[in-house]
């Protein structure tokens, strides 16, 4: 499953689903629903002690002043975003790119994915 939806080149942000319920995800973990509900309620509740690097490596913390997480959405709905089917429960979240290289490495898919803990996979 592709986890970058879409890009706004207008807004500098891209959107990514997070967590999926009962889908396998990159770490070989199936998340239920209340599992993602806790879990994204924690993470904007908490937001000013989260962050965003790569591989979760402590050394690679990418610069807050470089990003923003901007919105965070529950699917209370199957619905269709964009042309991606976004399946009940999923989790999405907007991050928007203060910093033009970084929005650009993004767009150009050296950073694709966000896993719960936050991180890029290089």
């Amino acid at each position: 499953m592709i986890k970058l939806l879409k890009t706004d080149d207008n807004h500098k942000t891209v959107s990514f689903c997070v967590l999926t319920p009962d889908i396998e995800d990159r770490n070989w973990d199936v998340i239920t629903t209340d599992e993602i509900i806790k879990t994204a309620h924690d993470f904007w509740a908490n937001m000013q002690n989260k962050f965003l690097n790569i591989d979760h490596e402590d050394s690679t913390h990418i610069e807050k002043t470089k990003y923003h997480f901007v919105e965070n959405f529950i699917a209370p709905n199957d619905i269709i975003v964009w042309d991606t089917i976004v399946k009940k429960w999923s989790w999405y979240v907007w991050i928007k790119f203060l910093d033009e290289s970084l929005y650009k490495s993004v767009k150009a898919w050296e950073f694709v994915w966000v896993s719960m803990e936050w991180y890029f996979i290089v």
